[in-house]
């Protein structure tokens, strides 16, 4: 039975709220402690210790810290929350450090990183592209109807986004390294742009773009976008990096260019906590039901 369960709900932002109310859904006896607001059909513990007192599952944020040093959302160092591990323990967590994955592994806990799951990244995608649009409409000063837009790369993320535009009346332009990938961005309705290769450092990088873009979006974790790059654009063009550390914007060269450059991380958390909240609680789930892929 699922109310046989404990799960506690640790820290994060609002997503863990509606994570813990969708696993009280599913039928799981659900604890909370560190959550920024009230979650409905479980119980706020005061400590720490509390929560997982009964706990066989934990369920962490995403990342789950952003110092290295701290659960994410809270002041519970990650040595402390080590030292509440035990071997009967899964821990579902975003991102998680060496440190904390050794924790696990001495322990005898097994720890499964969620933001590794190949459904909770296609799903999570979609949120992520809602609020890359919901940046640029705030930011442009001219409406995306009608616009010329570049995304680059052409992953989960930069797919849905180009279908966004492209019913958006956008003009896109998808640059990616892979001519078989620009192929299926113009049978969706864009143009395609192939990313060129160093021939010193093998990294990849947009060619010199002979067109002016309102807005540009960057998907790829690595640095596409260079100075040379950026000296071309016209000044009022917004850019908008959605990948991960380190991002693919030379931002010092785009500050000291004066163009208007938006670090988007973390957007379902921030544009759509119920949605993203509801995947990460359908995630671990799926996994508790044999369905999922723990890495």
């Amino acid at each position: 039975m699922k109310q046989d369960i404990n799960i506690a709900v640790l820290g994060g932002d609002a997503r863990q709220i509606f994570a813990a109310e969708r696993l009280a859904r599913y039928g799981y006896t659900v604890t909370t402690w560190g959550l920024s607001d009230y979650a409905e059909g479980v119980l706020a513990c005061e400590t720490p210790e509390e929560a997982v007192r009964r706990a066989h599952i934990w369920l962490l944020p995403l990342p789950l810290s952003r110092d290295n040093l701290q659960l994410n959302g809270t002041s519970l160092t990650l040595s402390a929350l080590g030292d509440l591990l035990h071997s009967e323990l899964v821990v579902f967590c975003g991102m998680p450090h060496e440190c904390f994955k050794e924790a696990c592994v001495t322990c005898g806990a097994k720890i499964v990183d969620y933001s590794q799951d190949e459904i909770f990244l296609l799903q999570n995608a979609l949120p992520t592209a809602e609020g890359a649009v919901a940046i640029a409409m705030n930011e442009m000063r001219r409406t995306l109807f009608g616009s010329d837009a570049l995304i680059v790369g052409y992953g989960r993320i930069g797919k849905l986004l180009a279908d966004l535009l492209v019913r958006m009346g956008v003009h896109v332009t998808v640059a990616a390294r892979k001519a078989s990938d620009l192929a299926v961005a113009e049978l969706h309705g864009c143009k395609g742009l192939l990313l060129e290769r160093e021939p010193v450092t093998l990294q990849y990088r947009l060619p010199i773009l002979k067109q002016d873009f309102h807005v540009i979006w960057n998907t790829v974790p690595s640095r596409v976008i260079d100075r040379e790059i950026l000296g071309n654009l016209h000044r009022n063009t917004v850019l908008i990096d959605l990948a991960s550390s380190p991002g693919g914007i030379d931002y010092d060269a785009a500050n000291s260019l004066g163009l208007k450059t938006v670090i988007a991380l973390s957007l379902p958390g921030k544009v759509a906590p119920i949605t993203a909240g509801e995947i990460i609680g359908n995630c671990v789930n799926r996994y508790l039901e044999g369905g999922g892929n723990g890495r």
